[in-house]
């Protein structure tokens, strides 16, 4: 399906409103040629898709004609399945030319891809997430073992026993004293599959070494073989990572320790929205489409919130803000070409940043 038809899908009116929201300015010819060939094959595929309901009925029936197609209405099933944390067909569309923007960007080198092995984007698994996660599954096991006994009883019209004596207790112990001992833990959404983490005996033989043990880290690859960059250091590394400290072998890069000075992020609770506003930021609802491309983007863990006109105004003071302890000193903020990225992921990493003013100060960053 021609991503132009998406757009009229979701309640674009013109062929220049959904220019706006990709913001073509800095588009060369091979761009131009690109969204061209769109735009001539969703003619092709559906006749006058600019008037009325045309593209919402061809995108419907698309959808309907699939091998699980939904139940749901369009409306419905657009607002769970397409970009669900964004509410709004108007966002929606408008965040989905920003998308279709860094694909084209990426496209023709003005851009970098994104690196998968930057720890900007990874979250660590703690222990306590691991072992709960593991529990949950051993329960369900032991649950589903015990209702089956239990229903045999009953389909052979036998009294029922004590409860104790159909619960096999024997089967959460096992599965995690392999856990501990393989180092195997439940996957977070996959049943089937198992993922490795660390499991090793605690040296005490002097604090560093200690120190070291508790702070090992082991990146999830699909295949350790075809690793590929993962096993590379990188800058994100840097007050994050050692650089020097891993095994040889096949776990060579894969399991590192963490550095002194980095930290990983706990839950933030306070809404940030409204001190972006008084940083200078204007929410997304409240921005004509023709002014957009003028102003540089706001994203807050993913989400576009808002835009603004003086991106080093806005950080200046964002910061200034984090470093006087009105907001969360968690919050990570960064540039990315034309737009900025707040970060409050939970269980990401931290580093640390020296500001320098009358004395140094440490602040997280």
């Amino acid at each position: 399906m021609p991503v132009w038809l998406l757009f009229f899908a979701l309640g674009i009116s013109s062929d220049k409103e959904v220019f706006d929201m990709i913001d073509m300015q800095d588009c060369d010819a091979s761009v131009i040629n690109t969204i061209s060939a769109t735009i001539k094959e969703s003619d092709k595929l559906c006749e006058d898709f600019r008037k009325s309901d045309k593209a919402r009925q061809y995108v419907d029936e698309l959808v309907k004609s699939s091998r699980f197609p939904p139940a749901e209405s369009f409306d419905d099933y657009i607002a769970r399945f397409l970009f669900p944390d964004i509410s709004g067909n108007r966002n929606k569309a408008l965040f989905l030319g920003y998308m279709v923007k860094c694909l084209l960007m990426a496209f023709t080198g003005k851009r970098k891809c994104d690196n998968k092995d930057d720890f900007r984007n990874k979250r660590l698994d703690l222990p306590g997430e691991l072992l709960g996660r593991e529990l949950r599954a051993q329960l369900r096991l032991a649950e589903k073992r015990m209702v089956k006994a239990i229903q045999r009883d009953l389909n052979s019209d036998r009294e029922l026993q004590d409860l104790e004596r159909y619960i096999d207790a024997s089967i959460v112990t096992n599965g995690l004293n392999r856990a501990f001992s393989t180092g195997s833990w439940c996957h977070p959404y996959k049943r089937a599959e198992r993922c490795s983490g660390i499991v090793a005996t605690l040296r005490r033989t002097n604090p560093l070494q200690m120190m070291s043990d508790l702070r090992k880290t082991r990146q999830r690859v699909a295949y350790a073989g075809k690793a590929g960059d993962a096993r590379y250091p990188n800058p994100s590394y840097w007050g994050k990572l050692c650089f020097m400290s891993t095994p040889d072998g096949e776990n060579c890069g894969l399991v590192k320790n963490l550095a002194v000075t980095a930290i990983v992020s706990s839950r933030v609770m306070q809404p940030l929205i409204e001190s972006f506003i008084s940083c200078g930021m204007s929410k997304l609802n409240d921005i004509p489409t023709e002014h957009i491309q003028r102003m540089d983007k706001i994203f807050l863990n993913g989400n576009w919130v808002g835009s603004c006109e003086n991106s080093a105004s806005f950080v200046f003071r964002l910061r200034c803000m984090r470093r006087s302890s009105l907001i969360d000193p968690q919050v990570t903020s960064f540039f990315h070409g034309w737009s900025l990225s707040a970060l409050t992921y939970l269980q990401s990493l931290l580093r640390c940043l020296v500001c320098r003013f009358s004395i140094c100060t440490l602040f997280l960053f």
